[in-house]
């Protein structure tokens, strides 16, 4: 299958204007499709937490794939939510409603039952839209969208950058949270000191240590109810970035059209940088190093996904995914013509060492 850009490739990523990209009036914010002739438009958006109320309204998201930490909050709702859905499944199970199909009015039980089994199976979901961010979201941009949480940064990949941490910048990391301030900008730059894991390393440790939460993401993009999905995290580019090259490979894409779509991320950053459009974010999250996408991280992002898992195919089935759920993936996001290629269940999707199908 071709490439992410195809044609559209010098004309949009040759500059960093890249006007025919149509990226919205939005810190980082672009749809796939409009990068990608071979994936559907308005289906998948990714971008910051820089988000504008008039393009969210344009664009009418209706799932939002947050990327970033949950609140003290959202993680106790959650928790008594599905405490509650739990109790009421024990509850229906126990005291079953009674079925008889001769009855005169079987066609409504039946209805009833089909029903009550769509309940069942969404009460069953382990992590359900947040009701506080999505009535957040509605307030702040008018418009009624799921927010579903998918935090990339759980305490197994936290743990790991912690240990690959020199001793003076653990011996930091612990006074700053026993001061109660937040670590995350001494960890980020020596993340990035020369010598260290770089960019390229955290990929490799999210992809390791983060399959939970990488998996919660990439199976609400198997839904066609969902769309049009908002994916993002801060800035858009780390976190974003890796699930939508999971995205990209999974569809077919090859492996320098994911390198392209990376690497439009910075020039974009850079030229909402200049404009001023990052004044909310903190100094350290905008500076150079931090909001660098560059080609060779990408590239080795590819070839730890090749060389440990096979591809993204494998990755895939290594977190949890089935054939069926990449399946219904490509079936949403691939242009029409391409949908052939998408239900041919025999296809071993990316599973060559260059990640291309």
């Amino acid at each position: 299958m071709g490439g992410c850009i195809g044609r559209r490739r010098q004309a949009t990523l040759g500059t960093i204007g890249a006007e025919e990209v149509a990226v919205l009036p939005c810190v980082n914010l672009r749809d796939l499709g409009s990068v990608c002739p071979t994936l559907r438009t308005g289906m998948v958006y990714r971008g910051s937490q820089v988000l504008s109320s008039k393009e969210m309204e344009r664009i009418g998201v209706k799932t939002v794939v947050d990327l970033r930490k949950e609140s003290k909050m959202c993680r106790q709702a959650g928790r008594e939510r599905r405490r509650v859905l739990r109790e009421g499944e024990s509850l229906r199970v126990a005291a079953p409603e009674p079925f008889t199909p001769d009855s005169a009015s079987s066609m409504e039980q039946v209805a009833g039952k089909r029903f009550e089994r769509s309940l069942h199976t969404l009460q069953r979901q382990e992590h359900p839209p947040c009701a506080a961010c999505s009535g957040g979201f509605k307030a702040r941009h008018g418009v009624d969208a799921a927010v579903y949480h998918a935090d990339l940064h759980p305490w197994t990949f936290k743990r790991r950058i912690f240990l690959e941490m020199p001793p003076v910048t653990q011996a930091s990391v612990a006074v700053a949270v026993c001061l109660g301030r937040s670590p995350q900008e001494t960890i980020a730059r020596a993340m990035l000191m020369p010598g260290r894991l770089g960019l390229s390393g955290m990929y490799r440790l999210l992809l390791d240590n983060a399959s939970v939460p990488i998996a919660r993401a990439l199976r609400l993009f198997a839904d066609s109810a969902n769309y049009p999905v908002l994916v993002h995290c801060v800035i858009g580019k780390d976190r974003t970035g890796l699930v939508i090259m999971l995205l990209l490979l999974l569809c077919g894409m090859d492996e320098q059209a994911v390198v392209d779509d990376y690497l439009l991320s910075e020039a974009l950053l850079r030229t909402s940088r200049s404009k001023g459009e990052l004044s909310t974010l903190q100094d350290f999250l905008i500076s150079d190093e931090m909001i660098a996408s560059k080609e060779d991280t990408a590239r080795g992002t590819l070839a730890h996904l090749a060389a440990k898992y096979g591809g993204a195919r494998g990755y895939a089935r290594a977190i949890g995914l089935s054939d069926a759920e990449v399946r219904a993936i490509r079936g949403n996001l691939l242009a029409p013509g391409l949908k052939g290629a998408a239900s041919a269940a025999s296809v071993d999707i990316c599973a060559a060492a260059t990640c291309a199908c």
